[in-house]
């Protein structure tokens, strides 16, 4: 149906009916959903671990199918006075007397961690739309530095 190269692919742990449990990228075609590869035609599932080695498991041996949380999808802690406007050092997580390059640094890091090319496929949209606004809230708060920095 589609070449490999056209599939999105889905970081998954399948727990099959005996109770072991397999870790791999799940391939889903076009649409990047794990209901498309359970619901389309044919009765395997086609997963490849961390080799990029190919294995097909039987859709009636699978007992529970769970979407796998990446490494890179944790987000950072944050500070809980994010919400006070003008707070730039607690939402970019540096003192106020931090020099100019810790400051560069730090929104750097925060954009990277927050930036919507971050999060998989998989990731809830509510997840994306957290990581979306807290991203704002970054660029938001170094434009703020950089204007009080200006006007020094």
């Amino acid at each position: 149906m589609f070449s490999q190269d056209q599939q999105k692919q889905v970081s998954v742990i399948i727990t099959t009916v005996d109770g072991s449990e397999v870790e791999g990228q799940l391939l889903c075609g076009m649409s990047g959903l794990i209901e498309s590869a359970l619901n389309s035609e044919g009765q395997f599932v086609q997963l490849k671990d961390e080799h990029n080695d190919t294995t097909f498991i039987a859709k009636t041996h699978i007992a529970k199918l769970s979407p796998k949380k990446s490494s890179h999808q944790k987000l950072p802690e944050l500070n809980r006075n994010l919400g006070k406007p003008g707070n730039w050092s607690e939402i970019l997580g540096v003192d106020r007397n931090a020099t100019p390059e810790q400051v560069k640094n730090a929104y750097h890091n925060l954009a990277k961690a927050y930036h919507p090319d971050v999060f998989s496929i998989d990731m809830p949209l509510e997840i994306k739309n957290y990581a979306s606004t807290m991203l704002s809230r970054f660029n938001i708060a170094y434009e703020q530095y950089k204007s009080i920095k200006q006007a020094a």
